[in-house]
């Protein structure tokens, strides 16, 4: 791991003026511009963008018009309408918002709706041939799919053979086609929408607000606004980049969250204890618990507990999926353990397979996530079970996975799918599992020397003249959140010497930090280690400040 400073930029000179109108500190000109905020009009939309500048739904084309009329045909004929999502994060928050908008239209109408989400164990990913009878029991007229679809055509043409239309809701990106016998697809990639980098959820919020647009109609605010908690949340949990619309939809998401308007979500801060709603609030709090319920048995409980009004019911359902994180805690830490010791003996100098009878597949993509931060190469983390091989893959920066995956499907099978930076796939046979490995081993050997060397860029450094105005620092850092893929956290650096304080633990400190003439309260968590008291030290890291210890803190911290 390297630290380096990223090479300086020119700030526009109308950027600067604007900066200085809006009492913005001169230093985050340059931070803003090399994330790609670098014209008046994007500064505008970054700092006060509303909903209705975000894309409309119609901007799907006709797919999203014939999507919207086969529904309200559904409505008039009074058709039984079941929606198929995932069972991760971004999956049941997009069935919670259909649901949402359906069971309240049903009232009208007098059509049924439920939902169908698969069992990771017993049935799979998406819609699929274990999942299918369980489907065909419900007797649907109409199946809707969230984040989830594209690679079900055979399962679309058994139902269309059946008579039943399906409308597919997707954000994934499809193996070969698009599915050929589904009533219409809406998904970003197929028409002109501006954005592919959305998540299923708002694939599905941006379908039920074309009920209205498609009209030339506003959406009731209970669907335009109060369902941008759950876009937020599959937003943040699906790791989509926090640019345009999206950082739109998570800011006003994550004020709907702090606003209580939810009954799950105020539960939720009452029983964890959050200070603050922020996309770690959203991606290491909310995001987990919802999680842990699909990767550790199904994840219906997570939709009934979106949609419930009753606080008993909710409570209920939340101490169940706090038990469920619990385990999947314990699981995740026995695969990392197992699976970091794996890596440090691996056959393979560019990707690394680990792969144990005992892996959890519930945790599989989480602890390959844990391997790629130390060892910093493509990861697959896979589990046996009944001579089947199955798993997750995350990936660096550099190194597209599902391009890698693509390329050498015949070794692979049909079973696989996913983005970038992360995958899921399955062997038939564990004989396929080496061939598979060495022959991406052999191509990523040919990418260039520094994909293999993590660099972290750190954009400012924070010196003396500064710190007297921390409190204004610290308040325009919190406008630029969300922070998050696609929008890192702002990196500084800051040198100083550590004054004498605590040790919480190996990694943690508590001190102050002087700087000139002025002492700081200072607080490391990750990293602390390497610094040492008395020594001046440049300390490297995104630096927030910290109510409960009174003091700017640092997370992680790299110490040079």
């Amino acid at each position: 791991m390297i630290w380096k400073p990223y090479e300086p930029v020119h700030v526009p000179v109308p950027m600067q003026q604007w900066l200085k109108e809006n009492n913005i500190p001169q230093l985050f000109g340059p931070i803003l511009h090399r994330r790609g905020i670098m014209t008046i009009q994007e500064l505008e939309h970054f700092f006060h963008g509303k909903l209705e500048q975000t894309t409309p739904s119609i901007a799907f084309g006709p797919a999203i018009y014939k999507g919207v009329d086969r529904l309200k045909k559904a409505f008039l004929n009074k058709e039984k309408i079941v929606i198929v999502g995932d069972y991760d994060a971004d999956g049941t928050t997009a069935a919670t918002v259909i649901m949402t908008v359906l069971s309240t239209l049903q009232k009208h109408y007098g059509f049924e709706v439920e939902y169908l989400i698969p069992d990771r164990f017993t049935e799979g990913y998406g819609l699929n041939d274990h999942n299918l009878p369980r489907l065909l029991e419900k007797k649907p007229q109409l199946v809707i799919t969230v984040d989830c679809g594209v690679s079900s055509d055979a399962q679309i043409k058994v139902l269309r053979e059946l008579g039943i239309d399906t409308i597919v809701t997707d954000h994934h990106e499809p193996k070969q086609s698009f599915p050929e016998h589904a009533y219409t697809v809406i998904h970003p990639m197929i028409t002109d929408y501006p954005d592919h980098g959305i998540c299923g959820c708002t694939v599905a919020y941006q379908f039920m607000k074309a009920i209205w647009e498609c009209q030339g109609k506003k959406p009731p605010t209970w669907v335009s606004e109060d369902l941008l908690d759950l876009v937020a949340v599959g937003t943040v949990c699906d790791i989509m980049p926090l640019r345009g619309d999206n950082r739109v939809y998570v800011r006003l998401g994550m004020d709907k969250i702090r606003s209580g308007q939810r009954l799950a979500f105020r539960l939720m801060k009452e029983k964890f204890g959050w200070k603050q709603v922020n996309t770690k609030t959203l991606g290491f709090s909310i995001g987990p618990r919802i999680n842990a319920a699909g990767r550790m048995k199904d994840a219906d409980p997570v939709v009934n507990l979106l949609l419930s009004q009753d606080a008993a019911y909710c409570e209920h359902i939340l101490a169940e999926l706090e038990r469920r994180n619990t385990e999947r805690k314990a699981a995740q830490e026995h695969v990392v353990e197992v699976g970091m010791k794996q890596a440090e003996n691996s056959p393979y100098r560019y990707v690394l397979a680990v792969m144990d009878e005992t892996f959890h597949e519930g945790v599989v993509g989480i602890a390959a996530s844990k391997i790629v931060e130390r060892f910093y190469k493509p990861t697959f983390c896979l589990s046996k079970h009944e001579g089947k091989v199955k798993g997750s893959a995350r990936s660096i920066e550099g190194v597209h996975l599902f391009q890698l995956m693509e390329k050498y499907q015949h070794l692979l099978g049909n079973k696989w799918g996913g983005h970038a930076a992360a995958a899921g796939l399955t062997f038939e046979d564990e004989s396929m599992v080496e061939p598979f490995f060495r022959a991406l081993d052999e191509e990523l050997a040919t990418y260039p020397p520094e994909t293999w060397v993590k660099i972290h860029r750190w954009d400012g450094l924070l010196s003396i003249d500064e710190l007297p105005q921390m409190d204004r620092f610290f308040e325009v850092l919190a406008k630029l959140e969300p922070f998050g893929q696609g929008f890192p956290p702002v990196q500084w650096a800051i040198e100083g010497t550590l004054l004498p304080g605590r040790e919480l633990k190996e990694d943690q400190k508590i001190g102050k930090l002087q700087v000139g003439f002025m002492n700081i309260p200072f607080a490391m968590w990750s990293g602390a280690s390497r610094a040492s008291f008395h020594q001046p030290q440049t300390y490297y890291g995104s630096f927030e400040y910290s109510d409960f210890w009174k003091a700017m803190q640092v997370v992680p911290v790299w110490v040079e």
